[in-house]
């Protein structure tokens, strides 16, 4: 399974972004602000299949004295030299969905079209009803994704 970030380019269009327009194993994910809104910097795509937190820089909507990034313990500059900075962007929102689907793996959900069905069928509808161009099938849901896929889940989706 291959999670792929979308790109940061909608004022630019939103141009088709590689690898992640590549259907075969490819999570394509874009990025939402802390309201849930399609983050401004996010692309739109015919291949976005969801969204997760990517963070917006501009705002500070939870009202904590901090813009509304994503947290990482990394370097700037000096690489020798780590601390915590704000990011945002679809590549911020990326591991939250390799880590989930790496949370399916470590449960034995090995197929990557398994992994891609629980993830997309347990996704918090954001958009028009369904999949859409701006959330894909909606933002993610790791207690639902995980749950998707336990015996007494499937026996429902069966209909046994």
């Amino acid at each position: 399974t291959f999670v792929c970030a979308v790109g940061n380019d909608f004022e630019k269009g939103s141009p088709i972004s590689y690898p992640a327009a590549y259907d075969a194993f490819c999570l394509a994910v874009g990025a939402v602000r802390y309201d849930l809104d399609r983050a401004p910097y996010s692309n739109v795509a015919a291949h976005i299949d969801v969204v997760a937190p990517g963070g917006d820089l501009r705002v500070d909507q939870n009202e904590d004295g901090y813009v509304d990034g994503i947290l990482q313990q990394t370097f700037v500059g000096e690489p020798n030299e780590f601390a915590y900075w704000f990011f945002q962007g679809t590549s911020m929102a990326t591991p939250h969905v390799a880590g989930l689907a790496a949370l399916l793996a470590s449960q034995g959900i090995t197929d990557p079209n398994e992994i891609h069905e629980a993830i997309e069928a347990t996704a918090m509808d954001l958009g028009p009803p369904g999949w859409d161009p701006e959330y894909g099938w909606g933002m993610i849901d790791a207690a639902a994704a995980v749950a998707y896929h336990t015996p007494r889940r499937r026996q429902r989706r069966r209909g046994d």
